[in-house]
């Protein structure tokens, strides 16, 4: 829509103090702009609901999942929350290694599910950060 110069969409798993997770959705646009690009992230996340994404978009997503992935084992902050969560967690450290499985194994159809499953549109908050008016 031209409307933000990029989204951003991530997962968090929390399991203290109590089991639950936090997906989070967000992009920069001009006020007006915010309700028909809130929209149209909604009809994606009901079409991803449906139908899953195509081979080319599932591409894209294992493609950018796999670079974010290399960038972030470079940075020292990454390590401290992977190790402070996994023991916090009682998990092992080593289940970062699955990660290239994980993502080999993602299908259309599996993203539909993850979807289905997670994107709880009754349960969410919307944050909108205005400029300061002068």
């Amino acid at each position: 829509m031209s409307g933000t110069y990029g989204v951003s969409a991530s997962a968090m798993p929390v399991h203290y103090p109590n089991a639950g997770y936090t997906i989070t959705v967000q992009f920069g646009c001009a006020p007006e702009n915010v309700d028909a690009l809130t929209q149209a992230a909604f009809r994606v996340i009901d079409s991803v609901k449906l139908v899953g994404c195509s081979a080319t978009n599932l591409n894209k997503i294992r493609e950018l999942a796999s670079h974010e992935r290399d960038t972030r084992l470079k940075d020292n902050s990454f390590w401290v929350q992977v190790i402070s969560q996994s023991a916090m967690n009682q998990e092992s450290v080593l289940e970062l290694l699955d990660f290239n499985k994980y993502l080999d194994g993602l299908t259309s159809d599996r993203l539909r599910d993850l979807a289905k499953q997670y994107f709880n549109m009754n349960n969410y908050a919307k944050f909108v950060l205005l400029p300061e008016k002068k």
